[in-house]
């Protein structure tokens, strides 16, 4: 039976379910024998096995697949929506040949969404930033958005967040979707956004992990170099007053400073997936949606 073909038998639910039991679980201790590790191997049924499976088949889905599973959900659950994107493999953000690019991870997250009973929501006008940024402080003024749907790229797709996700008429979600064939995401000029759920998929661990912008950066180090940005911008303003004095050749050269978020260190700061607090951070995270659904 193929992989498709065994996930249909299982609603979105009851993969949810059995991922939280099964998923990342952890090493036996050296304490324990391995007569008692034998002894744990033998109370597993065949049911579990395939249920084990079924979860691996699901890390192994692609964006069509991942649309093509059928599942009973009656209600938008943001919770199990967070469980699935743990369970995701890689996928590349790539350029086709007719020249557009294929956000293939955005697609994926998207399918997630709708998977989990949210609906795709186009809002009737352009939002623009200021009313984006009040609807995420003050999610009752966002009367046009209805609870249970997300907006994809609700600010263009060169401006983050990539989703907006309407949890309860109290709390919204943004949702920032990262690909990389590193062991690291790149941030960039966009920064990193300390409200912000990150779903990052890596290439060489074939794998997802999930976190808060918080427990990457800090409110201190962002509001540092915030700070640091605008001295820059005063900055590249003088230094562009006398280039244009010096401009004999009438050609307008000014310069500009982009910020670029990196992070460095080594694999022990920088890998997201061997980082020492990954599972700490992974369920800080799934706490904190558990808070928004009770908002």
């Amino acid at each position: 039976m193929s992989n498709l073909a065994k996930l249909n038998v299982l609603t979105v639910g009851s993969l949810c379910e059995t991922m939280k039991s099964n998923y990342r679980t952890s090493k036996p201790d050296d304490s324990d024998s391995d007569s008692d590790h034998d002894e744990d191997l033998d109370h597993d049924s065949s049911e579990d096995h395939e249920e084990a499976d079924l979860i691996e088949d699901m890390a192994n889905l692609d964006v069509k697949e991942i649309k093509a599973v059928k599942e009973e959900v009656q209600e938008p659950d943001i919770y199990k929506a967070i469980e699935m994107f743990r369970l995701m493999k890689y996928f590349k953000n790539e350029a086709a040949v007719s020249g557009k690019f294929h956000k293939k991870h955005e697609e994926a997250v998207a399918a997630v969404f709708i998977k989990t009973g949210f609906n795709k929501f186009k809002p009737d006008k352009k939002l623009k930033q200021k009313e984006v940024m009040d609807w995420m402080s003050n999610p009752k003024n966002s009367t046009q958005f209805p609870v249970g749907s997300f907006i994809e790229q609700p600010l263009g797709s060169n401006n983050s967040p990539d989703f907006l996700v309407k949890i309860s008429e109290s709390s919204i979600l943004p949702v920032e979707a990262k690909s990389s064939s590193q062991m690291y995401p790149m941030y960039n000029s966009g920064g990193i956004k300390s409200n912000y759920l990150y779903v990052f998929c890596s290439k060489k661990p074939n794998q997802t992990t999930i976190f808060m912008g918080e427990d990457i950066i800090t409110t201190a180090q962002n509001k540092l170099i915030e700070a640091h940005i605008k001295k820059v911008r005063l900055m590249d303003e003088e230094l562009n007053k006398n280039l244009a004095l010096l401009d004999v050749n009438k050609r307008g050269v000014s310069y500009y400073t982009r910020p670029m978020i990196q992070q460095k260190g080594g694999a022990k700061y920088v890998n997201y997936f061997t980082h020492a607090n990954r599972n700490i951070v992974e369920n800080k995270t799934v706490a904190f949606i558990k808070r928004l659904i009770a908002l």
